[in-house]
């Protein structure tokens, strides 16, 4: 490591000091200098500084016995507590003196840093891979132990109760904008994990604004749709809350509670299927629980579904209030068979209710009042919705 940035340190030093910079590897060869004249050659005081672990000085009776070395003070580098090389400042010793261990924690903590930044970005590599692996699992080719180990690798038991979230942020103020890594990894990164913050949980970008988390779940949490509901609510307000500060308004998908990897990877799938399928309505939190049909509707055939979507509402369609029609249809599903709270709900009078009930009937022969169909309708708007998107 210290070869990648022998150079940059030497460079940031000697700006700062204005002394000739060289940086030693642990044999001693120069691999980096404000003289690049000087790189590749030996520098006789680092072996003394490493070897003994402390501050040498070399006045100039003392460099004239060697090739190429300048009077100065060299200090050893550690990294991890071990010397990996040395660094030295060319000049009056008397005077770079005061610079020496200056000049030393600087290059230690540089090298530190870029180990604890390359560290974490192998870690969220690892993480992403993880996640891509699980999404591209098949159940009856691939072996299940594979992602079982990778994750144990990374700290996580994949057989532990969980249940996938898919995330995706909107910035409205930069739409197509690219969005430095950097940003994701110092700013998003962070605030899902203060959200999701469960040892277990696993939170990974996968591309673009888009992340996943793979979130630990207790089985009375599970087992009861209701306090799951209201955890995720909770959730999705304070990550809300959170993202409005730089501008990022957020839709939020929720699959099904799952324990293995092959239920896992359909929680996974369902999660993004509810962004799909949520994709066009306001932003907000959307669980597959809550569309069974429009899940069901994405394995259908396109064309065939487009035929019978068409078929179904061509007349109903050619109406001049059909935007009216459909409102008043879609809030009848809301309450069928109720037409008192229906009226109410639309602030219409019941008789205008049947009389756009009867519409329908009369256009596409099909009665509302009936449930196969006002089913059959229902299917056919909920194809033509995702046509139009």
């Amino acid at each position: 490591m210290l070869e990648r940035f022998a150079q940059v340190i030497c460079d940031t030093t000697w700006e700062i000091i204005g002394y000739e910079v060289i940086i030693t590897d642990q044999k001693a060869v120069i691999i980096g200098s404000s003289n690049p004249s000087r790189i590749g050659t030996i520098h006789q005081p680092s072996i003394d500084s490493m070897n003994l672990k402390k501050e040498i000085f070399t006045d100039e009776k003392q460099a004239m016995k060697w090739i190429g070395v300048k009077p100065g003070v060299t200090l050893p580098i550690s990294l991890g507590g071990e010397v990996v090389g040395s660094i030295a400042i060319a000049g009056n010793h008397k005077e770079v003196a005061k610079y020496g261990h200056l000049v030393q924690k600087h290059a230690e903590i540089f090298l530190h840093e870029q180990v604890i930044t390359e560290s974490s970005l192998a870690r969220e590599r690892a993480l992403s891979d993880l996640v891509s692996i699980l999404a591209s699992f098949r159940p009856t080719e691939d072996d299940s132990s594979v992602i079982l180990v990778r994750g144990k690798e990374l700290g996580y038991n994949l057989n532990k109760l969980r249940i996938c979230l898919a995330i995706e942020l909107i910035n409205t103020e930069k739409q197509g904008e690219i969005i430095a890594f950097n940003t994701i990894r110092n700013t998003i990164l962070p605030i899902l994990r203060n959200v999701f913050s469960d040892p277990q949980d696993i939170v990974a970008h996968i591309g673009e604004m888009r992340f996943a988390v793979i979130k630990a779940l207790s089985p009375e949490i599970a087992e009861n749709p209701e306090k799951l509901k209201k955890k995720f609510f909770t959730a999705y307000k304070t990550l809300q809350n959170n993202f409005e500060r730089y501008s990022y308004e957020i839709y939020m998908g929720i699959g099904n509670p799952a324990k293995g990897i092959e239920s896992l990877h359909e929680s996974y799938r369902s999660s993004w299927k509810a962004i799909d399928i949520a994709s066009g309505k306001a932003l907000g939190i959307y669980s597959i629980g809550s569309y069974r049909v429009e899940e069901l509707l994405t394995t259908v055939n396109k064309n065939e579904a487009k035929t019978f979507a068409t078929q179904t509402l061509s007349k109903l369609e050619q109406l001049n209030d059909w935007d009216e029609i459909k409102r008043t249809f879609l809030a009848w599903l809301e309450n069928p068979f109720n037409p008192s709270e229906v009226s109410k709900n639309l602030n219409i009078h019941r008789n205008t209710l049947n009389y756009r009930l009867d519409k329908i009937k009369r256009a596409s022969q099909l009665d509302p009042r009936n449930f196969k169909d006002a089913f059959c309708l229902f299917l056919a708007l909920t194809i033509r919705s995702k046509e139009n998107k």
